[in-house]
C-alpha cells in the first residue's frame, strides 16, 4: 500500500500518480491522471475516481476488487495497454459528458450524466449493464454481450443508440430488455 490517506489527499488538474511496484494497492481516492505501470497486479482498494484518464500500461494488470472505478472524463477515459480484470461484483461507471467505453470485460457496467458513452470495441458484461437517466449508450458498429441471467440491460431513464451494432443475450436465462435492436 504505497499511498496511505489518513489525511486528505488533492488531486490537481494534470496532475498523474502512477503505481509501479510489482504489487500494489490502488488507494481509494479521486485522482485526475492515474497510471498503473510495471509488471504485476495493482488492485483497487476500494472506490476510486478518475476525472481525466487511467492508462494500464503493458506489461501490468489493474484489477477492481469488489469496488466501483468511475471514469469521469471524456473522450477515452480509459486506455488499455496492459491488463484489465474486473472482480466479481465490480462496478465501472462512465460518466464524462462524451466517452468512448474501452472494449472491456466488465462485471457491472453504467453509462451516468447527459452524453452519449459510445462503443470503442466489443464489450462483454457478466452482470448488468445499465443505462442511467439523461445518459446514452450507443454501440456505434460493435458487439456488446451480455452473459449475466435476469436482466442484464436495464435503461432506468437513458438513451439506447444501437446503431449498426448488436446485443448479445447469452446467459442460461435472460430477460431481453424492451428496446430498439
Amino acid at each position: 500500500t504505497p499511498l496511505v490517506d489518513n489525511g486528505t489527499f488533492t488531486a490537481t488538474a494534470g496532475g498523474t500518480v502512477i503505481y509501479s511496484g510489482a504489487t500494489a494497492n490502488v488507494a481509494a481516492e479521486s485522482y485526475a491522471n492515474l497510471q498503473i505501470s510495471t509488471a504485476g497486479t495493482k488492485t483497487l482498494a476500494g472506490n476510486t475516481t478518475v476525472a481525466t484518464v487511467l492508462t494500464v500500461n503493458s506489461p501490468s494488470t489493474l484489477a477492481t476488487g469488489a469496488n466501483t472505478l468511475t471514469l469521469t472524463g471524456t473522450g477515452t477515459p480509459l486506455v488499455d495497454n496492459g491488463t484489465f480484470t474486473a472482480s466479481s461484483g465490480s462496478t465501472v461507471i462512465y460518466s464524462g459528458a462524451t466517452a468512448n467505453v474501452a472494449g472491456e470485460t466488465y462485471v457491472n457496467l453504467q453509462v451516468s450524466t447527459a452524453g452519449a458513452k459510445t462503443l470503442a470495441a466489443n464489450t462483454i458484461a457478466s452482470g448488468v449493464v445499465t443505462i442511467n437517466t439523461g445518459s446514452t449508450l450507443a454501440l456505434s458498429t460493435f458487439t456488446l454481450t451480455l452473459t449475466g441471467t435476469g436482466t442484464p440491460l436495464v435503461n432506468s431513464g437513458g438513451t439506447f443508440t444501437p446503431a449498426t451494432g448488436t446485443v448479445i443475450f447469452s446467459g442460461a436465462t435472460a430477460t431481453v430488455a424492451g428496446l430498439t435492436y
